[in-house]
Parts: structure tokens; sequence; C-alpha cells
């Protein structure tokens, strides 16, 4: 008699990955990339055994997208993991016929490493974390000791529930439905940044500086980095003069840091921050204002009506019970008339901090872009270093010009 095969686990998606599938189409997906320069070449072999050995410890990532009744769901993924050289078209969509029906792809060419990741399955922290679990087995395998483990993986261990749970609903506290506030995730019009669509795919523009030296000039000013970075970008796009619309700045703000979790899946939530035009006149009035709309809409009584607005949303009787062809179908009869809810993305995942044995030397970032969200900036910072990565769908590349050009005025030496 056959013994019955073991059930696959699953997982649902978390609640601010629900709408990402039903988006998706071949050609656009709302993927992000995240890249690491090592020290030395990157030896594919080892990479793709270390990352199938990893795998196990990262259960949410060892899986394969489904279809069920009202939405998408995560399932166990047993086949092997690839990884894949050389150069590869900037985030590419991901076919799952070529990356063994895994939501992420690893590509490696000469030092550099790259991970771009469908966003359905994490956040930023979420992904690099990952990596780093990757990067670790990938040295181990190499033979590399660790001279400081309290940074590593045990990977003895399993997951914990909070690494893979849907952190949105184990803080939800309850509302009702008139207290969602859906102004605050739509606003108003924001400008548009201009451009001719590029026909060759995406671009990008990476310029480096050293962290301590922004995030100098940003005491000085008495905001944040975040703040500072904010007000440098609003201050470029004015001065294009794209039009008479506000400057809106979408943030990704990491819940992590105020409901605590080791979450690594998706724990984010955006703020909008918005700058009239001709209303701040210097830089110190940019970061200023930055400064003070961060503070308003991150603390913990705001992002927690925002995380409640979030998942109350997705708990209307209606979502609930239309199947998911419906919402597919609306989706896409919708998509065409949908207009971007901001002028450009800021998002600073933070530190890429590892062992020094990992040899990693410089981290970017990718943002995915649209013909409608045409520009977008990543920000993470390794060794000492932060990097600012444009990624656009346009040809022209004058606002990551004008933004470098604002950081040098402020007496910041700037490398690309």
């Amino acid at each position: 008699m056959k013994k019955a095969c073991p059930a696959k686990k699953r997982y649902a998606l978390d609640n601010s990955a629900l709408f990402y599938p039903i988006m998706a189409t071949k050609r656009a997906q709302s993927l992000f990339r995240i890249t690491v320069t090592l020290c030395d070449e990157v030896q594919g072999a080892v990479l793709e055994e270390g990352l199938n050995k990893a795998l196990d410890r990262f259960p949410t990532f060892k899986t394969r997208l489904k279809k069920g009744y009202a939405w998408h769901f995560l399932e166990e993924n047993t086949n092997r993991a690839k990884v894949f050289e050389g150069k590869m078209t900037l985030l590419k969509p991901i076919d799952p016929k070529d990356t063994n029906e895994y939501l992420f792809r690893f590509v490696y060419e000469g030092k550099e490493l790259y991970l771009e990741v469908f966003h359905g399955l994490c956040d930023g922290l979420g992904a690099a974390a990952f990596f780093k679990g990757v990067l670790q087995k990938y040295r181990q395998l190499q033979g590399v000791d660790f001279e400081d483990t309290a940074s590593l993986v045990d990977f003895d261990a399993e997951a914990t529930e909070d690494e893979i749970e849907d952190a949105f609903k184990h803080y939800y506290e309850p509302i009702k439905f008139s207290e969602v506030n859906l102004k605050e995730l739509t606003g108003s019009t924001p400008q548009l940044i201009v451009g001719t669509l590029s026909k060759d795919g995406y671009g990008d523009s990476v310029y480096s500086a050293i962290y301590s030296e922004v995030n100098e000039k940003a005491k000085e000013l008495g905001v944040s980095f975040t703040a500072l970075t904010a007000g440098l970008v609003a201050m470029s796009v004015e001065s294009m003069d794209y039009g008479p619309k506000p400057t809106v700045i979408m943030v990704p703000v990491n819940l992590r840091t105020v409901f605590p979790s080791n979450n690594l899946r998706n724990f984010v939530t955006f703020v909008r921050l918005s700058f009239k035009k001709g209303e701040c006149k210097t830089l110190e009035d940019y970061a200023l204002s930055a400064s003070k709309q961060l503070k308003s809409k991150t603390d913990k009584k705001s992002l927690n009506a925002m995380l409640a607005t979030t998942v109350r949303t997705e708990k209307t009787w209606l979502l609930r019970v239309a199947p998911l062809w419906l919402k597919v179908a609306v989706a896409k009869s919708v998509r065409r008339m949908l207009k971007s809810r901001q002028t450009i993305i800021v998002s600073n995942i933070g530190k890429f901090d590892t062992p020094k044995e990992f040899g990693v030397e410089k981290a970017t970032l990718n943002i995915n872009v649209s013909k409608n969200a045409k520009v977008n900036l990543g920000i993470v910072s390794a060794g000492g270093k932060v990097t600012f990565t444009f990624t656009r769908s346009i040809v022209e590349d004058t606002l990551s010009q004008r933004f470098v050009n604002n950081l040098k005025a402020i007496s910041v030496s700037v490398e690309n």
C-alpha cells in the first residue's frame, strides 16, 4: 500500500501582500532588488548549494504561489531552487517556470550578487534577513569561520512563530468600518514626474556617500537621516518644475520598530509626505517639513490607526466573499485607470550589517517603477557607505543629478 505524501505546508498571504498577485501581470510585477558587492568572485555552485540548505530555515521563502477561493496563498515548494549567472534585465518579471516556481531570483556575475523578490513574499527587511542567511550558509560551505556569532542565523533551530506569522493581524485592534481612514491611504492628486518612457527596460543610477557625513548634516538641521533625504528629494523634484501640484513622497515605515517583531514577511506601512509648490524655499525648510510630517504620522497611535485600517479593509464582507477570479477581473479592468498615489517612493531599509567574514563591501536597493511611477529611490548602507539608487522607467536621468548636486551643495562627497 502506498504511503500518503505528507501534506505541504500552507501560509496565507500577509495582509499587505493580498493585492500584489491580484494586480500583477506577466509584464508588470511588484519586484525589488538588493545587490551586494563581495570582496571575491561568487562561486555559483556553492551559492546554489548554500541557498537550498538555507531555505529550510526560511519556510515562507520556500514556497510557491497558489490560487484559493478568495485569495492567493503560499504553498511549500519542494523543488530545488536555482541561481542564475550573468547580467539580467533589471527587475525583469519572474517567470515561475524559470525559477522552479520560487518567488525570488538569485543572480551573480563576478563579485556582484543580487536577490530580486516579489513583494507579495516579503518587504525589504525580510528580504535582507533572508539574503544574509544565504550568504552565511554560502560562506560556511566555503569553510569560513566567524569570530562573532551573535548575529548569525541558528540553522539548527526552526523558524519562530513571529518570523512567519501575519504580524498585521497579530497587532490588529478591531475598529468599525466607519473608522477606516482611506483618505490617508490615497491622499490628494500628486505631481507626477515627466519623462520619455524607455523602450529598453528600466535604468538606474547609483551614487554612494559616507553614511556618517550625511547623518551629521541631518543632525545639524535637527532632523533624521530619512527626513533629510526626503527633503533633498522634494527640493530636487520641485526644482524640475514639472507642474503646480504638490510633490508627494511615499516613505515605507518599518512597523517592527514600534510593534516588536522578528517578522520576515511584509510588516511596513506607507507614510505620505506632501510638499505644496513654493511652500519651502531652502533645504532646511524641506527637511524640517519632512521631519514634522514624519513625527506626526509615525507615533504609535497613528501607526496603529494605519495598521487597523489596512486589516479592516480586507475584512469587509464584500472582499471576503468575492471569489478570486472576480477580484482579478475587476483589477484588470481598473488597472488602466489607476494613477500613481505619489510622485516618488523613498525607501530606506537601513544598514545591511554583516560579519566581516561575509566580505560585503557595498549594497544597493532597486525599487520597482512603472509608466506612472516613473522614478523611485532605494537607500541602504553597508561598510560605512550609504548608496542612493534611482530606478527609472524613463530615459531622462535629470532628477538623480539634481539630487546629487543638492547633496554636494551641503558638502557631502558623492561617488558613482
